[in-house]
C-alpha cells in the first residue's frame, strides 16, 4: 500500500511489532484466560498486518520464489509447534502428537493461507502480464481456486487470508494512480478492496461456522482497526538488519513452543 504521509511514524517494522505484540496476546488469551475476550479481540489485530506486509513484501523482494519458499519452509516448520498450541487450547494431552499422527494436520497454521496468498499474487501478475485482459480473469480464479483449497486442507484464516492479501496488492494499485488534487479520494477508495474482504469473511463467518453475530462485529472491529494501521504505513522498512529479518521469521514457532510448554509444565 502506498504512502498515506511521509510524516506518518508507522513504518514496516512498527507494524511487525504491532502484528507480534497482538499475536501473543491473542494466544495467551486462548491458553491462559480463555474466559476473557478482551485478549483474543486484541489479537484480531495481528492477521490483517501480517497480510498487509505480504503483499508488501511481494512488491519489494528481490526474488520472489526465494520468499515463498522462506514463508513456505516456515509454515512446516511451525506446523508441530502450532497443533501443540491447539491441544493445549482443547486441554487436551501432549502425547496425541505421536500416538495419533493424523492430529499435526487437524488444521494448519496461518503460514500455510499466507504461503498460498503469496503464491496467488505470483500466479495473478504473471497471468496479468501474460495474457493482458484475459489474464484479470484468469488470475482472479486462479486466486478464487487457491481460497477454496485453503479452507479445504484446514488453513487457519481460510476465506480471509488470500482475499485480504489480493486486496491489499490491488490497493496499492488504486493508490499509485492518485492524483495531487484526488489524493483523499483514492485513499477512501483503497480502503475499499480489504474492508470488502473483511465483510465477506464476517458473513461467512457466521453462514458457516454459526459465530455470532455479536461476536463477528466485535471481532470485525478490531481487523478492521488493523486496516486503518496499514493506511498510515509511510513506506519505509525502520530499522533493518539480518538478525532482526531472522529473529522476525522465527518468532512464530518460538513464541507457540514456548507459550505451550509453559501451559504443559504449569498445567
Amino acid at each position: 500500500m502506498a504512502v498515506l504521509t511521509n510524516r506518518s511514524p508507522i513504518n514496516a517494522l512498527w507494524l511487525k511489532w504491532i502484528a507480534m505484540l497482538s499475536m501473543v496476546c491473542d494466544h495467551v488469551g486462548a491458553l491462559f484466560f480463555a474466559d476473557q475476550p478482551a485478549w483474543s479481540l486484541f489479537g484480531r489485530l495481528a492477521f490483517p498486518i501480517y497480510c498487509f506486509l505480504v503483499a508488501n513484501g511481494f512488491r519489494y523482494t528481490h526474488n520472489r520464489w526465494r520468499y515463498l519458499g522462506r514463508l513456505a519452509g516456515l509454515a512446516v516448520l511451525s506446523q508441530i509447534p502450532y497443533e501443540m498450541l491447539l491441544l493445549g487450547i482443547t486441554h487436551q494431552p501432549l502425547a496425541m502428537l505421536w500416538q495419533t499422527p493424523a492430529v499435526l494436520f487437524s488444521r494448519l497454521n496461518s503460514l500455510a493461507v499466507l504461503s498460498l496468498g503469496l503464491l496467488s499474487l505470483i500466479c495473478l501478475e504473471q497471468l496479468r502480464s501474460r495474457y493482458r485482459t484475459i489474464g484479470h480473469l484468469l488470475g482472479l480464479l486462479v486466486v478464487a481456486g487457491f481460497t477454496v483449497l485453503s479452507y479445504q486442507i484446514r488453513c487457519e484464516y481460510a476465506f480471509l487470508g488470500i482475499p485480504l492479501i489480493l486486496a491489499f496488492y490491488e490497493s496499492h494499485v488504486i493508490r499509485s494512480s492518485r492524483t495531487q488534487s484526488g489524493t483523499l479520494f483514492y485513499l477512501t477508495a483503497s480502503l475499499i478492496p480489504p474492508v470488502g474482504s473483511l465483510l465477506l469473511y464476517g458473513v461467512l463467518r457466521v453462514t458457516i461456522s454459526h459465530l455470532s453475530v455479536t461476536t463477528a462485529l466485535l471481532e470485525g472491529a478490531f481487523q478492521f482497526i488493523a486496516i486503518l494501521l496499514t493506511s498510515c504505513y509511510n513506506g519505509k522498512p525502520g530499522r533493518k538488519n539480518k538478525w532482526m529479518q531472522y529473529g522476525f521469521y522465527l518468532f512464530y514457532p518460538a513464541h507457540l513452543l514456548i507459550l505451550s510448554g509453559i501451559f504443559y509444565l504449569t498445567a
